[in-house]
């Protein structure tokens, strides 16, 4: 797993003390960096910094380097600290080359789901990777580009093996993202215990033109819900098959987002 230097990587959350972790936008950017690195300087990279939009260093390792004439590919492992979600521990990919054109382009692979409906970060057709983890890539590759002198394009493509069947597990099939996660972030730190992380998620849920919430969004406590959901058909089962993305189990226990 990647560090965080100890002086920023914990907070207080109720009197405990927890650890941060990054985003996969992060991993995502970090990636990049690093293997436009190595394609550029034909050296190995075995460990690349990042600053996040938050401010906050990380330094990280690089996993799975796969070096060839015309490509670089390399992960790295998400870290969720004490905000564990389904995308924690999943490496994250990223396969940089040249290209003739000038520019950075910045697209999924396997296990990066697709925006199939307006409303979203991202328009419809494009990788479910939004704005902000875009604007990091963009960024870190640009500035690896400028040490080594580098002016053609680069392709930047970013893959999370598992992307598909963590998915089955979060909302973004019922938002309109089919085939793999969504590459998120806009701090590039994972907040152990963030209600932003929940809200953002309820929010997301909620937004989409065309939704499947016709009415009302009901949010039930603890116990509550089974008894509730037990009077109300189909929101016990629908209740099973999904959680909030990016919330630990701690909160996904007390809170239950329910769509009429």
């Amino acid at each position: 797993m990647g560090a965080i230097r100890e002086e920023q990587g914990f907070v207080y959350v109720g009197g405990k003390r927890l650890r941060r972790g990054f985003t996969t936008g992060s991993c995502a950017a970090a990636a990049s960096k690093a293997a436009v690195q190595m394609l550029l300087s034909g050296s190995r990279v075995e460990y690349v910094d990042l600053v996040t939009p938050k401010g906050i260093p990380i330094h990280v390792p690089v996993e799975d380097i796969s070096v060839s004439p015309d490509s670089v590919s390399c992960a790295v492992r998400k870290d969720g600290g004490d905000d564990a979600d389904d995308t924690n521990g999943a490496l994250v990919y990223a396969k940089v080359s040249r290209k003739a054109s000038e520019g950075i382009d910045v697209d999924g692979g396997v296990g990066v789901g697709r925006v199939t409906r307006r409303g979203l970060d991202q328009p419809v057709g494009n990788a479910a990777i939004n704005r902000v983890p875009r604007s990091m890539i963009k960024e870190a590759v640009e500035d690896v580009c400028g040490a080594y002198g580098h002016t053609g394009g680069i392709s930047v493509e970013i893959s999370v093996p598992e992307g598909e069947r963590i998915a089955e597990r979060t909302f973004n099939s019922r938002l309109g993202i089919v085939g793999g996660i969504s590459i998120l972030g806009t701090s590039g730190i994972v907040e152990p215990m963030s209600e932003t992380a929940l809200l953002g998620s309820i929010k997301a849920e909620m937004k989409p033109e065309n939704s499947e919430i016709k009415t009302t969004a009901h949010m039930v406590l603890g116990a509550m819900r089974r008894s509730f959901s037990a009077m109300t058909s189909g929101i016990l089962e629908a209740m099973k098959k999904y959680t909030v993305p990016m919330v630990p189990k701690s909160i996904i226990s007390t809170f239950q987002l329910i769509a009429e």
